[in-house]
């Protein structure tokens, strides 16, 4: 084990913080790494050398201080970790003064070393835990028994029912973004051991969650929506939630990931259809092909329906309008509902859908033509990016 340079300069910075005095730790090969005398880092130091070669601590009294290369009086004493010395912390001063101090120090010292490898042991195990999911979910990674070896070893069941909720958050600051990692410890409650939650990017969040009754239809999904406004208050930032479908095996947990993306990608698109940012692949209904027409063929649908581009544009960008079929689509063709949820008298809506069919020659009241308008008009809201 190598103590490098940046380490050993925060363990002398926090000893002598709290023992005020100055305090060098050198490497095997007795080069001063740490100091609280700058001047003297990259330094050779005669006595810490010997202290590694004999394996015992060696005070330095002031008038034997001149005879050694690079040493001033003090009590230098080797670090231990493990069994093996990796290291010299050595205390400036009349060995006398400061004998007291010295297995203090060392202790200190090497409790320090624990700590701090301790935390990378469990920061590698957690990036390695990180990478087997994200492998776990590439569909580009072909190594199979890779990835059945890693689920075992990281205790992932892959014979367990799981749907991939995919989170995307929007417009944060790279500040805001730094405290991602916290706010997914906020989280926990709301998971089980089984759950596995884990960063995708910089922006993105996945969870790997064993369905569970709230998978049903009708079920409680208060706690996905109480997730996105921990987050949304958070980061300060849009957050929009993608769920796929609940499988088992490693092509279901592929196949649940590719449904929460296509989710996330309809929903940021299309946010005033998706008002609450989060939605399930089976709330989708048609807008599900969206993300499947390239962009030549959608213009070209759209251009069909209506003659023009420019008379496509004129009705579909009076917003008054379209919130106003909106609406009536999502009060399933009622006319009365429909104009009871946005505020208005029912003849006022009636006038604005003679309006609407005046410009492009449908019925919005008959179902197939309905239909071919709403799909129209999301379709063209999709491409915008809206």
């Amino acid at each position: 084990m190598k103590i490098d340079k940046d380490l050993a300069q925060q363990i002398v910075d926090q000893t002598i913080e709290v023992l005020g005095r100055n305090i060098n730790i050198m490497d095997k090969n007795g080069i001063i790494i740490g100091s609280g005398d700058k001047k003297r880092i990259n330094t050779f130091h005669e006595i810490a050398a010997r202290v590694v070669k004999e394996g015992r601590t060696i005070e330095i009294c002031p008038e034997e201080a001149g005879k050694f290369y690079g040493v001033k009086p003090g009590i230098n004493m080797p670090i231990i970790f493990g069994d093996s010395i990796v290291g010299v912390v050595g205390i400036t001063g009349d060995p006398n003064e400061i004998r007291n101090y010295g297995k203090i120090v060392k202790n200190m010292v090497e409790l320090m070393l624990r700590q701090f490898f301790l935390m990378k042991e469990i920061e590698y195990k957690n990036d390695a835990r990180n990478y087997f999911i994200r492998d776990l979910l590439d569909e580009n990674y072909k190594d199979i028994d890779s990835l059945v070896s890693r689920a075992q070893i990281y205790g992932f069941d892959l014979d367990v029912s799981r749907a991939v909720i995919l989170i995307e958050i929007k417009n944060a600051n790279e500040n805001d973004l730094r405290n991602l990692e916290q706010s997914t410890e906020q989280m926990a409650g709301f998971f089980t051991s089984e759950d596995v939650v884990t960063p995708l990017s910089a922006n993105k969040l996945v969870i790997l969650k064993k369905q569970q009754e709230f998978f049903k239809p009708g079920a409680d999904f208060s706690w996905v929506y109480k997730i996105k406004e921990l987050l949304g208050n958070k980061l300060g930032a849009e957050v929009f939630i993608g769920i796929g479908n609940p499988y088992k095996g490693l092509e279901g947990i592929r196949s649940s990931y590719q449904e929460a993306s296509l989710v996330l990608k309809v929903i940021s698109k299309l946010k005033d259809f998706y008002e609450n940012g989060v939605a399930r692949v089976t709330d989708l209904g048609t807008d599900y092909v969206l993300p499947f027409i390239p962009p030549s063929v959608g213009w070209s649908i759209i251009k069909g329906l209506f003659g023009t581009m420019e008379k496509a544009k004129e009705i579909f960008e009076d917003h008054k309008l379209a919130r106003t079929f909106d609406y009536l689509m999502k009060s399933n063709l009622n006319v009365n509902q429909a104009a009871k949820r946005l505020f208005i008298h029912r003849n006022t809506l009636l006038y604005r859908l003679r309006v609407l069919e005046e410009k492009n020659g449908l019925n919005l009241q008959r179902c197939s033509d309905a239909f071919l308008f709403n799909f129209a008009y999301r379709l063209y809201r999709y491409l915008k990016g809206e």
